[in-house]
């Protein structure tokens, strides 16, 4: 009875990609959330905050298990409010500061055609700064269930590979391109996979897949990268500007 009564009165929520998406028939507005605490079902809770004054200037609670697509309706919000005390285009002349959650091709593109001064990290951006080259020397040793890239030995001099048990992998492609960026490919084989004591640890999935692959990447191919207001976000916050500009996100 539950489910014909919300296939009879609850309408169809079209998703970002114009694409029909699950619903909750006890909350149809809320949506399945990743968190520190397993799988939850609720809503994300995000604001912007003026830098200048301290003050939160919008907030908002959206049924959606991303950030990427928020970022022009917080900023519409934050007009909207400004607007209403007299400071109609004020919120125009900012600029705005969001973390990697927000970073998508279709959140820049409306950024950008709003001619809005945005400065959104992406993931790899700390990655990219020089100032952060030495960070992995002060974190702890890795926890991770699985064996990562950085377990294994890669001397980039020789294009050799040694896994976590001391056997030499073997050269798969000293030229892929993975999602736009260059990266060399080592990969096992069924006699330095097979029998591993380490098999386990190092295969999500030891049952069905027969050997280890691991890459290491090396750059971007610019060329042959898609999403170009993304790649242009990179070049501008990657800047001298760009990065003390962002610097005073944690802060706000």
């Amino acid at each position: 009875d539950k489910l014909r009564t919300a296939l009879a009165t609850t309408t169809e929520r079209i998703g970002a990609k114009g694409k029909p998406i699950k619903l909750n028939l006890t909350d149809a507005e809320s949506a399945t959330l990743k968190s520190g605490r397993g799988v939850l079902q609720g809503y994300i809770g995000v604001a912007a905050v003026d830098g200048e004054h301290q003050v939160i200037v919008e907030a908002q609670a959206h049924g959606t298990p991303q950030e990427h697509d928020l970022l022009k309706p917080m900023i519409d919000g934050v007009r909207d409010h400004l607007a209403a005390i007299g400071e109609a285009g004020s919120a125009d002349e900012a600029a705005y500061l969001a973390d990697a959650g927000y970073h998508s091709e279709r959140g820049l593109k409306a950024l950008a055609a709003d001619h809005i001064d945005g400065y959104i990290a992406d993931g790899n951006m700390r990655k990219r700064d020089p100032r952060y080259t030495d960070a992995s020397a002060h974190k702890s040793p890795s926890k991770a269930k699985f064996f990562q890239p950085r377990d294994f030995s890669f001397d980039r001099e020789q294009g050799t590979c040694l896994c976590p048990a001391g056997k030499t992998l073997k050269l798969n492609s000293a030229n892929a391109v993975i999602n736009g960026r260059r990266a060399i490919v080592f990969k096992g084989t069924a006699a330095t996979c097979e029998a591993c004591p380490l098999r386990n640890k190092c295969l999500r999935k030891p049952d069905d897949t027969a050997v280890r692959q691991v890459a290491f990447f090396e750059g971007a191919v610019e060329s042959k990268l898609p999403n170009p207001h993304c790649r242009a976000m990179r070049e501008k916050i990657d800047s001298d500007q760009g990065r003390a500009i962002y610097a005073h996100r944690m802060g706000l």
